[in-house]
């Protein structure tokens, strides 16, 4: 039997184009079950300055029909709430390359979260943490939704 290996990763995902592809793809094989987090629409406004061009809700339709994660949710509509985190319980949490900001906010939550454990051999971490990957870019020059977005 299969030990199951749970990703989770972030993203607007304002229009499904081969970034956001390659970047999903990438994710599902550091694991078995994907889980593809769409942020919601104020969450994109307060993040980007701008509203995202399609809802959350047809964002996720449209991320479903690509067949490129396992699941496809909303994420937590407070910014740094972290609530996904315990209703996915991810092992691993993919992020684009571009999203340092959203590394950096969840590698301190996880801090507090999830702290170190004195065991008889000494000190661990808890084997629960997710681990944090950051993905590689795929064409980050042209296939980035703020160069797309000032292509239309």
């Amino acid at each position: 039997m299969r030990t199951m290996i749970k990703v989770l990763c972030f993203g607007t995902f304002d229009g499904v184009h081969d970034g956001h592809k390659a970047m999903l793809k990438q994710a599902k094989r550091l694991g078995n079950y994907l889980v593809a987090a769409v942020a919601p629409d104020a969450v994109v406004q307060e993040l980007k300055g701008c509203i995202p061009k399609d809802t959350s809700a047809r964002r996720i339709s449209m991320l479903k029909d690509e067949h490129l994660a396992d699941e496809v949710i909303l994420a937590d509509v407070e910014i740094n709430s972290w609530s996904i985190l315990k209703r996915t319980k991810p092992n691993i949490i993919a992020l684009g390359y571009d999203q340092q900001e959203l590394r950096s906010s969840l590698e301190e939550y996880l801090e507090k979260s999830y702290p170190e454990m004195e065991t008889e051999e000494g000190w661990q971490t808890n084997p629960k943490k997710p681990k944090i990957v950051m993905l590689s870019p795929h064409k980050p020059k042209s296939l980035h939704n703020s160069k797309l977005r000032n292509n239309q």
